[in-house]
This record gives structure tokens, sequence and C-alpha cells, in this order.
């Protein structure tokens, strides 16, 4: 299983903000995303932000996730609310 922490620490920056819960995947590649987004949305408790910037790529990716698992969610500028 994909391993939140380790990823981090081998990107050598922090995605996971521990104090607002939100996760920034700027530099993150398409490929790893929907892992990272998956693991993310089921460890933490919404509201919070998943900030994709203005890929549009990367905003599907994170919106399937969210539909996969029911999460409701708010289409921001660069980011989306997960309800």
């Amino acid at each position: 299983m994909f391993n939140i922490t380790v990823y981090i620490h081998q990107m050598g920056k922090r995605r996971a903000n521990k104090t607002t819960n939100n996760l920034d995947l700027h530099g993150v590649k398409h490929q790893d995303a929907d892992v990272l987004v998956e693991e993310h949305i089921l460890l933490n408790t919404p509201p919070f932000r998943i900030i994709t910037g203005h890929s549009g790529t990367m905003q599907n990716i994170v919106k399937k996730v969210l539909v996969r698992h029911d999460f409701q969610y708010l289409d921001g500028n660069g980011h989306i609310i997960v309800l």
C-alpha cells in the first residue's frame, strides 16, 4: 500500500498540512496523484482543501477519486474543497 508519510519524505517537502489537513499537489506527477489523494481523503476528516493548481488533468484526477468514494466537493480556483 502507498504510504503518504514516506511519499512526503521522498518529495522533500510537506504536502499534507497537519494543522488544516489540506493537501498540496503542486509538483506531484499525475500518475501519483490518484493514490495520494485516495489515502489523504480516507485518513482525514473533511472539510479540507486539495490544492491542484490550474491543471485540468489534476483536477479531474482528484474529482474521480472523490466521486469513487462518495465525497462531496466544491470547485475552487486552483483547489477543490472536500465537504
